[in-house]
């Protein structure tokens, strides 16, 4: 049997299941392109059982034109943010048009130049309705203008990743983790975007919700100490722990701030390149190894209380010991001003 090439349309799914790995991807790219619209409120919702979510932005909105046939929304390598800056996530035009080949995705939008809504709905990179102006079925319903993105039955066309996120949220343990990485990715996204931004995240499957707004000062100590709290990663009695701190090379500047709380995990650990999160998911992040390893050979989270040593001549003393909460609460961003961090 002769060696064929792959239809245009498997090949592009194949690559968009490579980028597009999971719901919480999905939502966070979604509020990617939510910040790069200006938009200072957002509303989340999400069915992990599902593999359904819904994010609506108070954003610029997108342009009606960009909806009709010869418009460039949703196609692969399309995009309003070209050239490619620090100061904003996108720029490659992959991300909607990967999650249309995997999904059900519905698009409205209100830009707020213009009176008219207008609507998409796309399954399999196909277009399935294209109104304009949107009927009133499909309009906004919470902002005045911005925009609305659902997407359904992610990965429905693929069984296999169909049973593998069945078996993972068939628990209410398995939701739970997929929650707080998502609320843990939020809280990176919003530390590192310079705007005020509030977040209102709800889970239907196990229902639950939060509220995240970031402030409106740059104030590192602020910023973070606050979401911090409000995301659950620490608690109210460490807000004044929280000290500012600061480093700086000819190439490269680190800014943000640490706890001088100790902590039992390193969940509560941040690092952004300018405006990018660098998560450490599976504690194998070697810039994070680096920052616990300062603290790991410190006497940060040693305790005075212990065994008695009672080797000493002049009398017994206490034998510190490394307290079981030693690990640093930190958030530091991490920029590189004469490269481009693309």
């Amino acid at each position: 049997m002769s060696i064929r090439q792959l239809p245009e349309d498997v090949a592009s799914k194949i690559k968009s299941s490579a980028a597009i790995t999971s719901l919480n991807r999905v939502v966070c790219g979604l509020l990617k392109n939510s910040l790069d619209a200006s938009s200072a409120k957002v509303r989340i919702r999400l069915d992990y059982l599902r593999g359904s979510c819904t994010v609506e932005d108070d954003g610029l909105g997108i342009e009606p034109r960009e909806f009709r046939d010869d418009g460039g929304l949703g196609k692969l390598h399309h995009t309003s943010r070209f050239p490619p800056s620090p100061r904003i996530h996108g720029g490659r035009g992959e991300f909607l048009a990967s999650v249309a080949s995997l999904s059900l995705l519905s698009l409205t939008s209100h830009h707020h130049r213009y009176r008219s809504q207008s609507f998409l709905s796309l399954h399999d990179s196909k277009v399935l309705i294209r109104q304009l102006p949107a009927p009133v079925e499909q309009r906004l319903e919470t902002f005045s203008h911005g925009t609305r993105v659902s997407v359904h039955a992610l990965f429905g066309s693929m069984p296999v990743r169909v049973k593998h996120q069945a078996a993972i949220m068939s628990t209410r343990a398995g939701v739970d983790k997929e929650w707080g990485h998502l609320v843990k990715e939020i809280v990176a996204l919003l530390l590192a975007w310079p705007s005020e931004v509030s977040v209102f995240l709800s889970e239907t499957s196990a229902p639950r919700e939060l509220r995240l707004k970031s402030p409106a000062t740059t104030d590192a100590v602020t910023r973070t100490s606050r979401l911090f709290v409000q995301a659950s990663l620490a608690d109210h009695e460490d807000s004044a722990s929280w000290v500012p701190v600061s480093a700086s090379a000819r190439h490269v500047r680190i800014k943000g701030c640490i706890s001088s709380s100790p902590v039992a995990t390193r969940r509560s650990q941040i690092i952004s390149l300018g405006i990018r999160p660098m998560l450490n998911d599976y504690d194998s992040n070697i810039l994070y190894e680096a920052v616990n390893d300062v603290f790991r050979n410190s006497s940060f989270g040693v305790a005075d209380e212990g065994e008695v040593d009672r080797t000493d001549q002049a009398g017994p003393r206490t034998k510190p010991r490394r307290c079981l909460e030693r690990w640093p609460m930190f958030y530091l961003q991490v920029t590189l001003p004469s490269a481009d961090m693309q």
